[in-house]
């Protein structure tokens, strides 16, 4: 991923506003798979891609560890990363005039330090880009909210390209993270894994995506290829998954 397009709005401290359509995104407070309070992974997070060879990080259910109190948080889990990269590929494309934003909270576990930093990409096309350093941390034992938002002018080579983020570790020895959320006023496509138009991501669309997986080259349609490179392969699994794992489309 090398180009960058300057889009970028506003970094840092989220806004309390939403822009409009709020984007399912799976396990996006890291609640799978389920811990016992003080118990945690080391795997990579389901409905999450590691973009490393080193797999240290996971969920993590920090009660008994008397890191945060769990007001803090939310649901009874969070994120960690101690080394590696995450992505987390969406189910949407960017469209013209549009204002996106993504949001997520951070926390400081005492004595570790650790800090993100956080990109936002339309396809290889750098949109946006959040950075932790020491000072920026909230205080230990806390969580504060952070995000990227940006708008797409009408003109922009970002339009028609797949949404994602990634998630590495830049500061510190393990960085705390929770509660990922993907505003925008014009998301794309709500269910583009809907491929026989009823409203759900069912047992019928995974049988029309293999069926379409199978072929490798997309169809006159597009049906199947969810990130619009003209193949239906393993990036359009991982897209499709996100959606068949959430059941329902959004109204």
């Amino acid at each position: 991923m090398a180009k960058r397009f300057g889009f970028l709005a506003t970094l840092g401290a989220s806004a309390t506003t939403a822009l409009g359509a709020n984007i399912p995104m799976f396990n996006s407070s890291f609640e799978l798979p389920v811990m016992a309070p003080g118990g945690f992974t080391i795997a990579v997070p389901p409905g999450w891609v590691s973009l490393s060879p080193a797999v240290t990080m996971g969920v993590w259910n920090p009660q008994t560890w008397n890191a945060y109190t769990p007001d803090k948080y939310v649901g009874a889990q969070i994120g960690y990363i101690n080394e590696g990269k995450l992505e987390k590929r969406m189910p949407s494309v960017i469209k013209g005039n549009s204002t996106w934003a993504l949001r997520w909270k951070v926390g400081r576990r005492p004595g570790f330090n650790g800090g993100l930093t956080i990109k936002f990409y339309a396809g290889d096309i750098l949109m946006g880009q959040q950075m932790d350093t020491l000072a920026s941390l909230p205080p230990d034992g806390t969580f504060a909210e952070r995000s990227i938002e940006f708008s797409v002018p009408a003109d922009s080579p970002a339009i028609g390209l797949p949404v994602l983020f990634t998630l590495e570790k830049t500061i510190g020895s393990q960085a705390n993270f929770d509660d990922f959320r993907l505003e925008s006023s014009d998301p794309g496509p709500a269910c583009p894994a809907d491929l026989n138009e009823d409203q759900a991501v069912t047992d019928e669309d995974f049988s029309l995506f293999a069926n379409r997986y199978d072929l490798v080259f997309a169809e006159p349609d597009g049906k199947g290829d969810l990130n619009f490179d003209a193949f239906v392969d393993d990036q359009d699994f991982q897209l499709f998954i996100v959606q068949y794992n959430i059941l329902e489309c959004p109204q």
